[in-house]
């Protein structure tokens, strides 16, 4: 009797550890939101999990599964082709219904499905796989959106897909907020990564007008290098997912197998030009050429796992860490090299550029291979060193192009000193041929006063160079920063409010953006041709030009945009006139004129041509009945050395730089400027030219 007490007890404590078990493993755990607490970080331990090894549940039978405590002993073995389910409840106590995110780790796809007492069931989907569009919240970050009902507990249930290796979570750490304060954080990542990728775009563009200007490959080379950086920033920080190419998430995840080996390329053909390896340091080329080879294997490789979609995506990024990581180590290796064996000045900023760079971009590297946990110097500190490396190469590249023309004087000196110093070998052993040699003498001591007037000058020319770098930066920094914020604007407007703005309201926000993509083109080329002629490099060739016809070439090209303004030009040529001057430098003054003319004319006005031929010059005016200019404007004009910005009649924009150009433009032809304004009565702005009188007898 007592036995099978016993036996009768033991089978009633089974069942209960049975029963307990399955109430434990179906039970999922309860997160209350409050008014002060309205932000949930949950850690994997401490909601239910479900593991599908053969991706065979869904959330339409989940239910039918039994949950269990985070199960470790699976998720060190976690493969891409598993299915992952956990769940939780929670019960919003702030007191009125809000809105949340629940921000999930980054994966491949993941399902959410949202049930609520008194509201339909939701599924909702997120996951760097899916198109944007498609994503219950528009952004880089895996999240869903949904309503929490005050007093009310809400289930959810979550379905994480990997399906590639690279797309497995290190931690699958939950995180619920509020939606006011998830479109924040965003906006301030847009605000803080922009500038930092507008910087690189800037330094990028004025690097390139540098190397077309000078024809230094390393220019090139380093305009690759930042323009690389600044596209892996844009690939990591969400950019391209959501402005550039939101409709290719395959895109998206495999770019880096191309990005990052193309940006070692660039660095490493920077540094070899930079510091001369080849001819400097041929131990550190070797080594140089070997990781050339590799990350050039790496990039052909990548662009083959690309096309054929082979998931080597998690062991890749090991491999493109210790070759970036070697590749920023020889660098700093080759600056120190070149230094200490050749005392080369620039291998100072070389190192001095890359030194923060460097050790951030080897800290994020390695906390992108879990070496490393995530704060602000894994994080941040490679970036901070981008914009280091950028502002000090800008002067390091100026020490460098310095530095080259200083040694060809001093190779020049030094020929120089030899050729004296054989001359007095001479002086002393030819004694009877002293008058000779004094007269050699003299005649070397005329070449070098000669000598020292060309350094002279070519010392002027490098502090005229320095000149127009300081304006080509100052006007880039300034002018071309303007238009292409408000056309990003127009744009972010576009892509991100799409769906509220009107047919029209779309067609506005696109001619405003074409407007300005035009005004930023014609700064550029106004620019170009500026800077040729700050540095000598347009050829001044005077010709006879008949001025009819040369005005009459100028008003077609113009007259679409004086129709668009109903202006009409009035040509009044005073009979056959011929000058000599440079065409195209003509052509441009004449262009910008009239083109300024209009741009400051009322509608439904007139535009006046005139000649005036004088007894050995002609004097073109172009009179407007625009806005004129105040005395103040008008002093500007005439006597301002940099440009002056001024919208037109019609809210064109304009930076006076194309009328710095024409002034530039008539003194080389011997002219000069002739302005006439007053204040709401229109302006006259003309120039002079040498006139020519042919020979009747045709010669």
């Amino acid at each position: 009797m007592k036995s099978n007490a016993v036996y009768f007890t033991g089978i009633i404590l089974l069942a209960h550890c049975l029963f307990s078990t399955a109430a434990r493993a179906q039970s999922p755990p309860l997160f209350t939101l409050t008014q002060e607490q309205d932000f949930l970080e949950i850690k994997q331990d401490m909601v239910y999990w479900y593991v599908d090894k053969t991706r065979s549940t869904g959330l339409e039978n989940i239910r039918e599964k039994n949950f269990y405590p985070f199960p470790v002993k699976d998720f060190l073995t976690v493969e891409a082709g598993w299915s992952f389910f956990s769940t939780f409840k929670v019960i919003n106590k702030s007191g009125r219904d809000k809105e949340y995110v629940l921000q999930l780790p980054k994966t491949g796809r993941a399902f959410v499905l949202v049930t609520g007492p008194d509201s339909p069931e939701q599924k909702l989907q997120t996951g760097s796989l899916f198109k944007l569009r498609d994503r219950s919240v528009t952004s880089n970050i895996d999240a869903v959106k949904f309503l929490l009902p005050k007093n009310s507990v809400t289930d959810l249930i979550i379905h994480f897909q990997p399906v590639y290796s690279l797309y497995i979570p290190k931690n699958f750490t939950l995180h619920l907020q509020e939606l006011a304060a998830f479109t924040q954080t965003g906006a301030k990542r847009l605000l803080w990564q922009g500038i930092f990728l507008g910087v690189i775009m800037v330094m990028a563009l004025y690097n390139l007008i540098i190397f077309i200007a000078v024809k230094d490959t390393s220019y090139f080379y380093y305009v690759l290098s930042i323009l690389s950086i600044g596209m892996y920033f844009t690939f990591y920080y969400g950019f391209g997912i959501e402005y550039l190419w939101p409709a290719q998430p395959m895109w998206d995840t495999w770019c880096y197998t191309l990005i990052v080996p193309f940006t070692a390329i660039a660095r490493l053909l920077f540094t070899r030009t930079y510091l001369h390896t080849p001819q400097q340091l041929p131990l550190v080329n070797k080594v140089m050429n070997i990781l050339l080879f590799a990350c050039s294997f790496n990039l052909v490789l990548g662009f083959v796992i690309f096309i054929y979609r082979i998931d080597l995506l998690k062991p890749f990024i090991e491999v493109l860490g210790v070759l970036g990581t070697l590749v920023l180590v020889i660098m700093l290796v080759a600056g120190f090299s070149s230094y200490l064996q050749n005392r080369y000045k620039p291998a100072l900023y070389f190192i001095a550029a890359n030194l923060i760079l460097i050790v951030g971009a080897i800290a994020f590297i390695l906390r992108e291979m879990n070496f490393l946990q995530d704060n602000f110097f894994t994080r941040y500190v490679v970036q901070i060193g981008v914009l280091v490396q950028v502002v000090v190469f800008a002067l390091g590249l100026a020490s460098r192009y310095n530095e080259t023309k200083f040694q060809l004087v001093k190779e020049t000196l030094e020929r120089e000193r030899i050729t004296l110093e054989k001359e007095r070998e001479k002086k002393e052993l030819i004694k009877k041929q002293k008058e000779e040699l004094q007269l050699q003498v003299a005649k070397q001591t005329a070449d070098l006063k000669k000598q020292n007037i060309n350094l002279e000058e070519s010392r002027e020319k490098l502090s005229r160079l320095n000149d127009v770098k300081d304006k080509l930066f100052s006007i880039i920094s300034h002018d071309l920063r303007n238009p292409l914020a408000t056309m990003q604007s127009y744009l972010k407007l576009l892509s991100g409010h799409q769906e509220k703005l009107s047919g029209e309201e779309k067609q506005r926000l696109m001619k405003e953006a074409q407007e300005s993509a035009d005004n930023m083109n014609q700064l550029l080329y106004n620019l170009l041709q500026w800077s040729k002629s700050q540095m000598n490099l347009l050829t001044f060739s005077p010709e006879i030009i008949s001025m009819k016809p040369a005005l009459d070439k100028n008003i077609r090209l113009l007259q679409p945009y004086a129709n668009l303004k109903k202006i009409n030009i009035q040509n009044c040529p005073n009979g056959e006139i011929f000058v000599l001057a440079d065409k195209d430098m003509l052509d441009f003054i004449l262009r910008n004129l009239l083109s300024n003319a209009i741009k400051f004319s009322h509608k439904n006005s007139a535009v006046k041509i005139e000649m005036i031929p004088d007894s050995e010059t002609v004097t073109i005016k172009i009179s407007d009945e625009g806005i004129g200019l105040s005395e103040e404007e008008l002093e500007q004009v005439i006597h301002a050395k940099g440009a002056i910005s001024r919208r037109g009649t019609s809210k064109e924009k304009g930076t006076g730089l194309g009328l710095m150009i024409c002034k530039e433009f008539i003194e080389k032809n011997n002219g000069k400027l002739v302005v006439e304004s007053e204040l709401g009565k229109g302006s006259v702005f003309g120039f002079t030219v040498k006139g020519y009188a042919p020979n009747p007898d045709g010669g």
